[in-house]
């Protein structure tokens, strides 16, 4: 978590994921689980999710298994959270887009009173979609 980690293509925009799930995956032999916790509302409870195994195929040289399975858990967080976008919550700018919307949030604060569009602008960006706009996450079958 100090700014580096493995490019990876995430919602459609390049960042970076930590390195080490991949690494100790493959170094171990052991599978990545992708998994995700849901608050119910409206219900009590949370309800856990949990996809199936990554399996930690050598193919060549470490970093570049440690990238391709990185990516693979990039596009199983993907699928884990399009259906409740809203319950995903970052402490830090992810994308190059959240730098920006970011300064432009602070920018607004120092210099201008915002706009509700600015602030519906904004928070698109981050939320990747706004808010409320997928269905809940699907039932357990």
């Amino acid at each position: 978590l100090q700014g580096s980690g493995v490019g990876v293509d995430f919602f459609g925009e390049a960042t970076t994921l930590p390195a080490g799930p991949a690494t100790i995956a493959l170094r171990a032999g052991v599978p990545l689980l992708p998994t995700a916790v849901y608050f119910r509302p409206g219900r009590e409870g949370v309800r856990g999710v949990v996809q199936p195994p990554i399996e930690p195929v050598r193919t060549g040289r470490l970093r570049d298994d440690v990238g391709r399975l990185t990516q693979q858990l990039a596009h199983a967080f993907e699928d884990l959270i399009r259906p409740a976008p809203e319950q995903w919550h970052l402490m830090q700018p992810n994308w190059a887009s959240d730098v920006e919307a970011l300064r432009l949030f602070r920018a607004g604060r120092r210099g201008r009173r915002r706009s509700s569009d600015d602030v519906v602008q904004i928070q698109a960006t981050v939320d990747r979609g706004g808010r409320g706009s997928w269905p809940s996450p699907p039932e357990p079958t």
